[in-house]
């Protein structure tokens, strides 16, 4: 922690096996987020054959979305009780074998629960538990190697499209799906190279780490909790060592017993030698074979008792470390208002998305040039992942500072739409936009991580990517609304360019709070050492 003077660290290597970690989460990501932008196809192709409404449609495709979102923390928490890879595993199990099950379903219903439970189950199980294992082997170019890594759901989002209507318009949608569950078999094997790193430790080193996920500026916010949970679990396992000395106490009382009786009748049998002279070893045999019978009952007994206290004292110590974890991650004030900002962010990610071609529309563009609009803002959103992040890892740039500039830059962009009426226009704005959208999502991510405790990021990156997932839900709905009600686009986007400036306002706060407390852990090293 941030005020001990005589603390063990772990040395950060850069690279090694990390580079196989980022391919890992590359692929993840590309197959993921692809995954996403291929409903659209799908969801006409079930309209057609179901005879559904556009609104059942519209559940068949989104259900998917918001299982994620809602299965997101519990991703988290399974992945603090059992591991990254196990989970990572297991959910790009389910994933295939819920594509593979939707391609010979015949009803809707069967589709909701295999297309949008499984596979969104399965998704929420490889998003955020394999994002955290980049911290593990990254320090100085923590940002990059995130950047690249996300930078799979970019590359995704523009090559799963094309190859989606390929394998349509060849095989069908069944058979489309088929091979797309092939595709998402990949899964597994990314979770496969999910090796956690063990760290070498040294005890001569105290922890001055000037990067961000590994500052300890942020330790002291949960030292508190850390230390409440520490007392808890050593409660239990005292707890469990007196029930296996009183355990080992009753057995060892219980073979004196029998001693004792054995003693007994072998001081009556002496008495008695002339009178059972031809039965002499009778009794003592019978109580013998008494005592070996009773001492194995209770040994068999104990053993039981023994297993299952252990297993009653694992699980209470996985729930204590869990609820302690939470506590702990929605007391830090910081992570709240990175909550906030995760909604704004999923608000603004979105809707432009969204709304696209209809704002092109309305501008009077047609609609063959407004269907390459989406493809421009996913060409902006993959240099936005990637090329802002070696700004801030090797001119040292703070990354809420290029959160802000981000924030500031799509609020303007969103103030200037409603002007704008020309397919240029359009084009730079789509362009611009998903820049400063992909900048914005690599680096809350990342400042998420920084600012919570490394055994708790797990969790806190679920919730952060369920929060994300409502307001991508909330702010086409929003702007749905706003377009109904005033017949234009102009209130949709000056409400979304309000939300920007706020979100923009929150990072400043968080950065200037970030750069206090580096601050003050530089003050209290300083007098550690002297």
């Amino acid at each position: 922690m941030a005020d001990s003077c005589d603390q063990t660290t772990m040395k950060q290597r850069e690279g090694g096996w990390g580079y196989i970690i980022i391919g890992s989460v590359f692929l993840q990501y590309f197959i993921t987020l692809g995954f996403y932008q291929t409903q659209t196809f799908f969801f006409v192709e079930w309209q057609q054959e179901f005879s559904t409404s556009s609104a059942e449609a519209s559940v068949l495709v989104s259900i998917c979305s918001i299982v994620l979102g809602v299965s997101s923390p519990i991703s988290g928490i399974l992945a603090t009780i059992f591991g990254t890879r196990v989970v990572v595993i297991t959910g790009g199990l389910l994933a295939a074998v819920g594509m593979i099950c939707t391609m010979v379903m015949e009803s809707t219903l069967g589709i909701i629960l295999t297309w949008g439970v499984m596979i969104g189950f399965g998704f929420a199980l490889v998003f955020n538990p394999s994002v955290v294992m980049i911290s593990q082997y990254f320090d100085k170019h923590f940002t990059v190697a995130n950047g690249v890594a996300y930078a799979g759901g970019s590359v995704g989002q523009i090559c799963y499209p094309l190859m989606t209507g390929v394998l349509i318009d060849s095989y069908g949608w069944r058979g489309a799906v088929l091979v797309l569950s092939a595709v998402m078999c990949h899964l597994i094997v990314s979770g496969v190279m999910l090796r956690p790193k063990r760290a070498e430790k040294s005890a001569n080193e105290s922890k001055e780490s000037t990067y961000a996920h590994n500052n300890p500026a942020f330790d002291h916010i949960e030292h508190v909790e850390a230390e409440h949970e520490l007392s808890i679990i050593s409660s239990t396992r005292m707890e469990s060592s007196d029930i296996q000395l009183t355990s080992d106490t009753r057995h060892s009382g219980s073979r004196q017993d029998h001693a004792d009786v054995i003693v007994h009748h072998a001081d009556i049998n002496d008495g008695e030698e002339i009178k059972h002279a031809s039965k002499p070893d009778t009794f003592d045999s019978s109580v013998r074979k008494t005592h070996k019978f009773t001492d194995t009952v209770t040994t068999k007994t104990t053993e039981s008792d023994k297993k299952t206290t252990c297993e009653n004292n694992a699980i209470r110590r996985h729930w204590v470390t869990i609820l302690s974890a939470l506590k702990s991650i929605f007391k830090n004030i910081l992570f709240d208002i990175m909550l906030v900002v995760f909604f704004i962010f999923g608000m603004l990610f979105y809707t432009p998305i969204a709304h696209a071609i209809p704002r092109a529309l309305e501008a009077g563009i047609s609609e063959s040039k407004a269907a390459l609009l989406p493809t421009v803002f996913g060409i902006g959103n993959l240099i936005g992942r990637v090329a802002p992040t070696f700004i801030a890892d090797f001119l040292h740039i703070q990354r809420g500072v290029i959160t802000a500039c981000a924030f500031a830059i799509c609020s303007i962009l969103n103030f200037l739409n409603p002007f704008f009426n020309t397919y240029w226009h359009h084009t730079v704005y789509q362009f611009i936009y998903g820049t400063a959208s992909g900048t914005q999502l690599v680096f809350l991510y990342t400042i998420i991580q920084v600012i919570l405790h490394e055994e708790h990021r797990v969790m806190g990156v679920g919730f952060a990517l369920s929060v994300d997932t409502l307001g991508n839900a909330a702010g086409a709905v929003s702007a749905g609304w706003m377009v109904d009600v005033t017949g234009s686009y102009k209130a949709a986007f000056w409400f979304l360019s309000g939300m920007a400036a706020i979100g923009a306002i929150l990072m400043i706060y968080v950065t200037f709070i970030e750069r206090t407390l580096r601050v003050k852990t530089w003050i209290s090293s300083c007098l550690c050492k002297r």
